[in-house]
């Protein structure tokens, strides 16, 4: 997939040159630490929880054997209404740890992985040298982790605060440097060249709100690279909001009119790509019949979601070591 073209291949030498010393964009093959090393990431969930690890251990046990334990064990302590939202969810996003094992679990599973190296690997298909880019909503930074260790300058956007204290450690052990937002009103306008906001919108009360600020971050031309299963309502995300699945596979009302118009979606929009213009860019006809078709699938699923919720419990089939049994005293 080649969304621009690089310099002509009859540059002179001297360009030539000129180009091998700039810093390239590149699709790393490692995963972001401390992904598979419980001996450090027990701990370190231990501290930001302020739970034993005895009892971290327990946690992402039961996270590893059912998808969505922690979050809909606590759902039911803080009492809030699933896939609605509400003051008791807000409070419940600000204050409960139930993402950190959630989310340290799942940035394991091949869906997610893949996931990542795709954006990755379109951020190459952008051209060779490093983008300023916005990683939206990035809960523990494992994404911004990446694609820094992928060589582009990265700021990382995230309001909850054990969050951004993970991510913090993220960035540490992998010795990347990623600025950290926590505020929308820090977001300058224009700056970016791409905005990435992954399996976030779904989780939003006004999705055209959010989306309408990832368009005013991005510049001209820029690109915003999204990934939001709206159609993904089921027990194991009761944080996903079923007012949202009107929004799935429906890009001319949620994109366009904040003149973001797609150019480019892999398989069932994981992700979709988009670029900032007033007018609507020039896409083959096979571009527009991919786009098309996985938004038609899209569509169908917010009323039949059941093919789409089996398939994405198979696809998040985990790729991790086994936890060892030193945490469990």
């Amino acid at each position: 997939m080649q969304l621009i073209h690089d310099s002509d291949k009859n540059d002179t030498d001297s360009k030539s040159e000129e180009k091998s010393r700039i810093p390239t964009a590149q699709v790393p093959a490692a995963q972001a630490r401390p992904l598979g090393e419980w001996d450090v990431a027990i701990p370190l969930i231990s501290k930001l929880s302020q739970l034993p690890p005895s009892d971290v251990r327990r946690r992402l046990q039961e996270e590893i054997h059912q998808t969505g334990y922690n979050v809909r064990e606590d759902a039911q302590k803080w009492a809030f209404e699933p896939y609605v939202w509400n003051n008791e969810l807000a409070n419940f996003y600000r204050n409960s740890h139930s993402f950190l094992f959630e989310s340290f679990i799942f940035n394991h599973s091949n869906a997610k992985q893949d996931l990542r190296r795709r954006v990755a690997s379109i951020l190459k298909s952008l051209g060779r040298d490093p983008k300023r880019i916005l990683v939206f909503g990035d809960g523990l930074g494992f994404d911004s982790a990446y694609f820094a260790m992928a060589g582009h300058q990265v700021d990382y956007f995230e309001v909850a605060e054990s969050g951004n204290a993970f991510a913090s450690e993220v960035f540490r052990l992998n010795g990347v440097t990623v600025r950290q937002i926590q505020d929308t009103t820090n977001i300058v306008a224009g700056t970016y060249d791409v905005v990435i906001c992954l399996d976030v919108l779904e989780h939003a009360p006004h999705p055209p709100s959010l989306v309408e600020i990832l368009s005013k971050a991005l510049r001209a031309d820029g690109h915003l690279i999204v990934h939001a299963p709206f159609w993904y309502v089921a027990p194991e995300v009761p944080t996903h909001l079923q007012g949202n699945k009107k929004w799935s596979g429906d890009w001319k009302n949620l994109y366009r009119p904040f003149q973001l118009y797609p150019v480019h979606a892999s398989a069932m929009w994981m992700p979709i790509v988009f670029v900032k213009t007033q007018t609507p860019p020039r896409t083959s006809p096979f571009t527009k019949l991919r786009i098309a078709c996985f938004g038609a699938v899209l569509k169908l699923a917010r009323t039949w979601n059941g093919p789409m919720v089996l398939l994405a419990r198979w696809t998040t089939r985990l790729n991790l070591p086994p936890l060892p049994d030193s945490f469990s005293q």
